[in-house]
């Protein structure tokens, strides 16, 4: 009977786990939260009430979508490879991922880091989870992303394009996010090209399931 009893309350105690996480991943997006809506859909605009990432239509710029993240270049190339991986249902902050969604972000968080060194040979990759900028306007709808930042000690050449970290050694200048252009660009397509070439060789071999509609081609 007690044995019985154990096998009854670790059942009860799984369910306990699981629900509330799958209840988490079936969690709707926000109205206005562009991050939340599918990437590649060409006809989203953001509704002019919304602030932060929720308000950017960043859907030329992703590079690939696994389950639970999207990995999307930033249109600010100042720091060479720069991207943010955003994830695709909305949460306000950290504590509210689920335990698949944490254990896809380290994965991906690894594999992203040596993507970026290996393709662009930059010295290191700067990791933030800031999202201060989120607080700016009303109203207030922070969505969890994180930064990639790749930092060079040198300058990269790269399709006739020049690249130079003015800022090695010492923070990200995030002033030069100020009212950048979110055209995409020639050269942007290029270095999506280059960083979606390694990414997906290293998440297959990461056992990392990738939308197969992300496909190389697409950036060329």
């Amino acid at each position: 009977m007690f044995v019985k009893n154990l096998i009854m309350l670790n059942v009860l105690c799984g369910m306990l786990f699981f629900i509330p996480a799958f209840a988490m991943v079936q969690q709707p997006a926000v109205d206005g939260c562009v991050a939340c809506l599918p990437a590649r859909s060409g006809e989203i605009k953001a509704p002019e009430n919304t602030s932060g990432i929720c308000s950017i239509n960043y859907s030329d710029f992703t590079i690939c979508q696994t389950d639970y993240w999207k990995l999307i270049l930033n249109p600010n190339q100042h720091y060479l490879g720069r991207s943010l991986l955003v994830l695709r249902r909305h949460a306000s902050s950290l504590e509210n991922l689920t335990c698949f969604e944490e254990t896809e972000h380290s994965q991906m968080q690894r594999v992203i880091v040596s993507v970026l060194k290996n393709t662009f040979a930059c010295e290191t990759v700067n990791l933030l989870y800031a999202i201060n900028h989120e607080f700016k306007k009303k109203p207030i709808n922070p969505h969890v992303y994180w930064h990639f930042i790749p930092r060079y000690g040198r300058e990269i050449y790269l399709n006739e394009h020049i690249f130079s970290d003015t800022e090695w050694t010492n923070m990200v200048d995030f002033s030069r996010d100020d009212n950048y252009s979110f055209q995409i660009q020639p050269f942007h397509k290029s270095i999506m090209a280059y960083v979606a070439v390694a990414l997906q060789k290293e998440l297959k071999e990461n056992n990392i399931a990738i939308s197969p509609e992300f496909i190389v081609e697409h950036y060329r």
